[in-house]
Formats: C-alpha cells, structure tokens, sequence
C-alpha cells in the first residue's frame, strides 16, 4: 500500500481552513435575529395575530392572550407558535365554547352610565351596581354580565362641524385658581331631529387673558382638523376681553374668518340698564334694594327663632319657605319703619317687568335669531311709553332719536306710569300724613331718573340697528309675508362657501322659493308638525311658542311631485341663520352644569377629563335618561373602551404584585 506523507505546510493550510470552516459556523447558526418588523399582512394570514404598539417586533396572539416575538424570523416565528401545544389548545377551547352576545350587557352598560351622568350621582355608585344587579334579577342574563362603561360624543360633533355651519360660545369662569374654565360650546343644526342643539367641545382651560384663550380655542380647532370657514358666530359677554377694539378675542377671530357674527350678550345688557338705573333711582331716594336684600340674609341667617317665625309667615301666606335662601340683607329696622320703602318695592315690582320679561326670552333655548329685533325695539318703545307723551315718540324717525330727556316731552307726575298698587299706595300715605308732599315729589323726580337711565343706556349699547339681526327676521314664519329677498341675499353674500347661490340662476331659483314660502298659509304646515314645534303656551291668551328649527326642518324635506325640494335652497338659508346666537345664556347654563356635578360627593373631577366628559353627555342628551338609546357604534366603542381600561390596569396591577 501507498503511504501518504504530509508536509508541514500542508498541515498548516489544513488547520486554516478547519478554523475559518467553524467560525463560519458560527456566524450562521440558527439563533441569530434579524429584527423582523411585524407585517399588516400577516392579520389576514393569520387572524389571530395582532400588532404590538409597544414592540413593532413582537405580535399579540388573542387565542393565548400573549406577546410573542417575531424578530427572529418573522412568518416562521408565527408558524412555528401556531404549531405549538398550548396554542393548539388553547384553539380547542375557543372552539369549543360558546360564543357569548355581549351587545345587550353593553347596552345596558351605557344607558346606566348615562343614568349616572344625568342625575348627578357619585361615580363610586358604580363600584355596587354590578354586584346589585346579579343579585337583584338572578335570571338575568344581562345583569350577570353588567359592567360600567362611558359613552362618549366628541368624534359625531367633530364630524359636523368639518362639513356644516356651526357657531361657538365661550364664556370664563370666575374662580380664582391658576386656570379659569372657558368651555368651548357649538350649536349647530342636527338634520337627525331637525332641532339646532349646543354641545360642549372642550373645557379650554387657560388663564383669563384673550391671547392665551384664543390660542386655546386655536389649538381645540386645529387637533380636530375643524376649519374656521365653518364658524359663522361667536357668542360672548360684553367684556373687552371679548368685544375690545385691540387685542381680544373678536379681532383675533376675525382675522382667521372676517364673517363671524360677534353680537355680544343682550342678556348682560339688559341686566346692566336695570343696574345703572337702579343706581339713579337710589341717588334721590337713598334706597338700595340690594342692601335691603343683604339686611334681610344676614338677619335671618344666623337664628333658628328667627327662621321659625319666617316659616310660620309663609305658612300664613301660602307660600313655600327655603331653608338656604341666596337673598343677602343688611340695616333691616331702618328701612321697614320708613313708610316709603313700600312704596319703592312697588314701583319696582311694576317698573323691572319689561326688563325681566326681554331678559327671560333671551335665555330661551331654542333659536329665535329672527325675533330678536323686533323684541328690542319693544323693549325700548316700553321703556319711552313709561314717562315720554305719545305725539314725541310717533314724532321722531326713530324710537332712537326720541327727545326723552327733554321735561315738555314727557308725561306729567299723575300720568307717570309707576304701577297701579304703586299710586294707590302713594296716595294713602300722603292722605294719612304718613309722608310728606316733599316725599312724593322726590320720589316722582327718582322715577324720571329711572326711566331716563335705562333708556339712555340701552340706546348705546343694545344692538338696536344690527343688520345681521335685521336680516334675519324672514326666518320666522309669521313675518313671512312682510320679509324682504334682500335679507335672503344678505346672508348668502356674507356667507359665499357655505350658501353656494350667488350665480345668477342659483340666485333666481332661490327668489321663486322665497316667493313660494311667501305665499305659504299656516295650514300648509301639518298640525303634528306645529304640535311638535310648541315651547310654551299661555292658557289664559292660548298663544303658542314655537321652534322655527322644526318648522325649517320640515319645510326642508317637502317635495314636489317631480321629487325635487321645493324649499331646498331657502331651507339651507334659513337653517344657517338659526345657528347664529341669540344671547350668551348657553354659557351660563354649562357653569350652572358644573355646580351641579362638581359636588362634595365629587370633588375630584378633573375638569378636562371626566367632568368635560360628563358636561359633553349632558348636553348631547337633552331627552330623559331613560329614553336614551345607544347607537350601535357607541355601544362597540364603549365596549372595547372598557377592555382596554380592563387590560391596563390588569396588566399595572400584575407587575406591582411581581415586583
């Protein structure tokens, strides 16, 4: 045999190469990771696969309830779960059970919440009503699997003011902490039930200065993707804040949409022309009804004798007395052993009805834009009717340029209207020596102060010649017939992207409906619609009220035989100026919500988390708690809320318990 003698060069070439073959080995051995990135891909491969949002290298297995990761390599990591034992079953079981209808339990889940929210009920309720529930309806399928879950409103607003005219409001708060609330509500027109609704879109807490709650309700805008286009009308308080010439929140709105409607509050107004009036009346007669309030708080506040022989009186007068009473009173004896401070809570209680009858129909929910003129022209031909001889007021072009202040203008002391009760009472005093000529004269005199102050100031600042408000009145069905196309077209110049009719044939299409809508009579209009329209109505008088939303949404939708609208164009009009604010009240009553629902029972709400949350299902709820019906997608959403809180907070208190 052959022998083979090796070298020792040939040796060393051999051992190179076992040493570059094993490190070569190595470097390629199957444990190595590629950092495979999970693939949507994979979701319809396989379903039960998920991503991670912690971990774009691992995926959520929903049969085994885990994270597995998928970095080594990728598909084959998933193969190679899904052949497993435990997957497999874990697979068996799911299939193997009976696949539970969780609809009901949720839906019942969401009408209790909103339960809660309506009435004002402490949240840690909710910590007893699932045990409650299972042990109160035992055959209950929907009680054994009751749990909490919030219902939310944002997302379904946002939507529409993406893609309808919307007006905002927003108002502060007059808390004293780092950051005042300035709740940021839209109204808008809701085609569902033809009704224009406010909702609260944000809490928009700032400090109170116009730069940084600007930049809030900037900021609100643009996170929601909702352009200022949209936003036809602003509703706030009369504060420079708000309405200055320099540096408020109306320039700085104006500047982002040059059309949006800044009225002010009339409310605030109004309040004010009784305030400044008051204070004249006080100057002669050195009576302040405020003081006399304050008086009779203190007085009665800090003794239950007291309090008792109050309750007996109004037991003796039929009337309910209030333990807690926000009336505060001062310097009580005083004043009552005056004769003539009787004779001052007369002529007020007959002189403030004007005021108080304006002021309660500004506040009024519903749109009433289109009647808002008019009112203040009454308001202030009442006022001049007090104290001003009718040949003046009939003489002047207009109710604004009365010579009022001028003494043959106005009416004698005898004429002078002070109420019925008011003179009755004057007369017996004087006639029983009780008070003095000199005493009446003055009061007459304090009367004219009266009259003239409030009517000087609601001429300079109630918006008594606004052309917004002017135009508006054809959207009232009653002055139908006296309404001008002009103030159509007003509104469709002002507002161009939103009322797409300013070409010449949109244009005269809009006249014929408008000549139409003129021709209406009221029994066009189906009784159920008026009956469903109805605010108020006055037993004595059997005048109604009613909602011109409704009368518009149902004008809206009426068809020709042809199927075409026959209102389409007018309606889109009409329902545009109805969003426009009235008044600043809507503000008030979401402060009025917050008291409410920020109680000692819940004191720890955060005011742009759940209490936010709980002024926004109020608002977008008007209906009883228990006509509130879910829609599928909220009960969807509700649900997997729910499961996400669930599994944070299972999978927080697991790791602390590890640790």
């Amino acid at each position: 045999m052959k022998r083979t003698v090796s070298t020792r060069s040939d040796l060393d070439d051999s051992e190179e190469a076992s040493r570059s073959s094993t490190s070569a080995s190595k470097r390629w051995s199957g444990a190595a990771i590629y950092k495979t990135k999970f693939q949507e891909s994979w979701i319809k491969k396989w379903p039960f696969v998920q991503p991670v949002k912690t971990n774009i290298h691992q995926f959520y297995c929903t049969t085994c309830s885990k994270n597995i990761s998928c970095g080594h390599q990728g598909e084959a990591d998933i193969v190679r779960h899904s052949s497993s034992e435990q997957h497999k079953s874990n697979a068996k079981s799911l299939r193997a059970n009976t696949k539970l209808n969780f609809q009901p339990i949720t839906r019942a889940e969401v009408k209790v919440t909103n339960l809660l929210v309506q009435h004002n009920v402490p949240l840690a309720v909710t910590d007893h009503l699932s045990p409650l529930f299972r042990e109160i309806f035992t055959d209950s399928k929907i009680a054994k699997g009751y749990a909490s879950a919030p219902p939310h409103f944002k997302a379904t607003l946002v939507d529409t003011m993406r893609c309808s005219p919307f007006s905002v409001a927003i108002d502060g708060s007059n808390d004293n902490g780092l950051e005042k609330m300035n709740p940021l509500t839209v109204r808008f027109f809701d085609e569902g039930s033809g009704l224009v609704v406010t909702n609260l879109l944000d809490m928009c807490l700032t400090t109170g200065k116009a730069e940084s709650i600007f930049t809030k309700m900037n900021e609100v805008f643009t996170n929601n993707g909702v352009s200022w286009d949209h936003c036809i009308g602003a509703g706030v308080d009369n504060t420079s804040v708000n309405l200055g010439v320099r540096n408020s929140i109306r320039t700085r709105v104006l500047q982002k949409n040059p059309n949006t409607y800044f009225m002010g509050c009339p409310c605030h107004i109004v309040h004010n022309t009784a305030l400044k009036a008051s204070s004249k009346f006080a100057e002669l007669t050195k009576f302040d009804v405020e003081d006399l309030l304050v008086d009779n708080y203190f007085y009665f506040d800090k003794s239950t004798e007291r309090k008792n022989g109050l309750a007996e009186f109004c037991t003796f007068c039929d009337s309910q007395y209030k333990e807690e009473t926000n009336n505060r009173f001062q310097r009580l004896r005083q004043l009552y052993t005056n004769p003539m401070t009787e004779v001052y809570l007369y002529f007020y209680q007959a002189c403030l009805q004007p005021f108080v009858h304006l002021n309660t129909l500004l506040q009024r929910n519903d749109p009433i834009i289109g009647i808002v003129a008019n009112q203040l022209i009454k308001f202030l031909k009442t006022l001049l009717g007090k104290f001003v001889c009718v040949r003046s007021i009939k003489e002047a072009d207009h109710l604004t340029t009365v010579s009022y202040t001028t003494r043959e203008n106005q009416l004698d002391d005898n004429a002078l209207h002070i109420g019925f009760s008011t003179r009755s009472l004057l007369r017996k005093l004087l006639d029983e020596g009780d008070i003095s000529p000199q005493q009446v004269n003055n009061f007459y005199r304090a009367v004219r102060n009266f009259y003239e102050e409030a009517t000087s100031y609601s001429i300079a600042n109630l918006p008594l010649h606004d052309e917004v408000l002017e135009c508006a009145k054809f959207v009232t069905f009653d002055a139908r017939e006296t309404a001008l196309f002009s103030q159509v077209e007003f509104f469709v110049q002002r507002y161009p992207n939103l009322l797409p009719f300013t070409s010449p044939s949109e244009m005269t299409l809009l006249s014929e409906e408008f000549t139409s809508f003129q021709l209406l009579d009221r029994e066009d209009v189906p009784k159920k619609v008026w009956e469903s329209a109805v605010i108020t109505m006055d037993n004595e008088t059997n005048i109604c009220q009613h909602r011109m939303d409704l009368i518009w949404a149902y004008l809206g939708s009426v068809k020709s035989l042809d199927g075409t609208f026959l209102y389409g164009r007018l309606a889109k009009v009409a329902q545009l100026v109805l969003v426009i604010p009235h008044s600043n009240a809507e503000e008030e009553r979401v402060f009025s919500l917050i008291t409410k629902n920020k109680t000692s029972f819940r004191p720890s709400l955060m005011l742009d988390g759940t209490l936010s949350s709980i002024i926004q299902v109020k608002l977008a709820n008007p209906e009883p708690c228990f006509k509130y019906e879910p829609t599928k997608e909220v009960i969807k959403t509700a649900k997997k809320a729910t499961m996400t809180y669930n599994r944070a907070h299972t999978s927080g208190a697991s790791q602390s318990e590890s640790m």
